[in-house]
């Protein structure tokens, strides 16, 4: 996807990467497909490594259940893949990954009670140690998982019955923000807000001032979950401004099926007093893949 702020929505996945972009229809209304990127590598570590983007390069640190301090930076212009320096600790994919005035927070992941924060800034190719949250929360650290998403000066991770909230301006402080007796399946920040797609309550954003969730008005984003998306093996980012959510969609038995469809979903979300609003855009199939097909990582990144 090419847009006006030059910025690419990219897949990764167990076949490689695609790039969501607008393509030339017969129809008079705009469509959309995944196009496969074709000079970006694909190795192992990238699917067990936490990621994240930063820029136009996109970066895997550590391992997956073996601790690992490796970094590795993908270009996404060039397609040049390099070593980038290691963290002074191993840490395993169960990290909490962030980004903070564009540098990398790697938080927890391993069992280190004085290093539990390592900061990674992509402009001098160097780390440095974080404030690390306080001794009371450091073993919830080690198990939070990869749905997260930054949003300022803080990281969010979702738990069951809680986000828990990394703070690195006020010194690493730690802090949880309850949230409705259900499960989140994606989240990610849309025009300074967080939002979340909750299992029963579904698309919800997140009132930071008064650190409560409130549903979005609207019947777009349920409609999709009526009609069948399973949102646990969905992904969903900012696009152009808007949220967009690809997931999977089979048909038939599964033992004679060989294709399945992705489809999408653009939802504008606009202000409504003091709520939000959805709106689906625009929605369709954007490719037709293999059906061992399954998302690893979305990706915002610079065109």
């Amino acid at each position: 996807m090419s847009t006006s702020a030059e910025k690419k929505l990219l897949n990764r996945n167990n076949i490689g990467s695609l790039d969501l972009r607008q393509v030339q229809s017969s129809k008079p209304e705009i469509e959309y497909q995944l196009i496969p990127v074709n000079n970006l590598p694909s190795h192992p570590f990238m699917y067990h490594s936490s990621a994240i983007a930063v820029g136009s390069e996109i970066f895997f640190v550590g391992g997956l259940s073996k601790p690992s301090s490796d970094l590795w930076i993908l270009d996404t212009r060039s397609g040049e893949l390099s070593q980038g320096p290691s963290m002074k600790v191993a840490r395993t994919c169960d990290s909490v990954v962030g980004v903070i005035n564009g540098k990398i927070h790697m938080i927890g992941g391993c069992l280190n009670k004085k290093i539990q924060v390592e900061v990674y800034d992509p402009k001098t190719r160097s780390w440095t140690v974080g404030e690390g949250p306080d001794e009371r929360f450091r073993l919830g650290l080690i198990t939070m998982t990869q749905l997260t998403a930054s949003l300022g000066w803080n990281v969010y991770s979702a738990e069951t019955a809680k986000i828990n909230v990394y703070n690195a301006r006020q010194g690493g402080r730690l802090e949880t923000v309850k949230m409705p007796s259900d499960v989140v399946w994606c989240m990610c920040v849309v025009a300074d807000l967080l939002y979340a797609y909750y299992f029963r309550e579904g698309l919800m954003w997140l009132d930071a001032k008064r650190k409560i969730w409130k549903r979005v008005i609207g019947v777009g984003c349920n409609d999709l979950k009526a009609h069948g998306v399973n949102f646990h093996d969905a992904v969903m980012a900012e696009y152009n401004g808007k949220l967009a959510i690809l997931w999977p969609e089979a048909e038939g038995n599964h033992l004679d099926r060989t294709e399945i469809r992705i489809r999408c979903a653009l939802i504008a979300l606009d202000w409504v007093g003091d709520g939000m609003r959805e709106r689906i855009e625009w929605s369709g199939t954007v490719a037709e893949m293999p059906d061992n097909y399954s998302f690893h990582k979305i990706f915002v990144v610079s065109g």
